[in-house]
């Protein structure tokens, strides 16, 4: 845990105080009186807030479906990125619309630098680009910088559907 100390003296402080509060985020208070020379140590820290998890969305209505990567987006259609140090703990697909093509489009999944971290080109008919399937993709790995997340069309263009990409992940060194 990173921390920071503070310091406060006074002869009026009470014999003894103890404050602890974890709050959701992983933010830490804690603090004591030292009886001996009348100060109150308060530590600032951040302990391991546990996992955190992003969500990705391809919508060929606001991305198109024209070869090539596409950097997905968050819901509101925003860019978004995983953080440097991001250990990645687990990746889920979730279709929300069926994907269509004219002809043999694939999709991969994956990061900047790595466009099948998540998953390989795989065929748009595949059975986990359908409506209301939810794949996991059994992935682990780690970000070196911040990356967005990609989906790699190729073969064809896609001509509708849409997925979600959930990434859960922990803040590494």
């Amino acid at each position: 845990m990173d921390s920071y100390k503070v310091r406060v003296g006074g002869s009026n402080q009470p014999a003894r105080t103890t404050l602890n509060i974890i709050a959701g985020n992983g933010a830490s208070i804690t603090g004591g009186d030292d009886e001996a020379n009348g100060e109150t140590e308060v530590t600032i820290g951040l302990q391991d807030a546990g996992t955190l998890s992003k969500i990705f969305v391809y919508n060929f209505s606001v991305l198109g479906g024209g070869t090539g990567a596409k950097t997905l987006v968050d819901e509101d259609g925003a860019a978004s990125t995983l953080p440097d140090n991001a250990v990645i703990t687990g990746v889920f697909l979730e279709g929300i619309t069926t994907l269509t093509s004219g002809g043999a489009a694939t999709v991969a999944l994956g990061i900047t630098g790595d466009d099948t971290l998540f998953r390989g080109a795989t065929a748009y008919s595949d059975g986990s680009f359908a409506g209301d399937v939810v794949t996991n993709l059994a992935v682990v790995g780690k970000t070196s910088a911040a990356v967005s997340v990609l989906a790699t069309i190729a073969g064809a263009a896609l001509t509708a559907g849409a997925f979600r990409v959930y990434v859960d992940y922990k803040l590494g060194a």
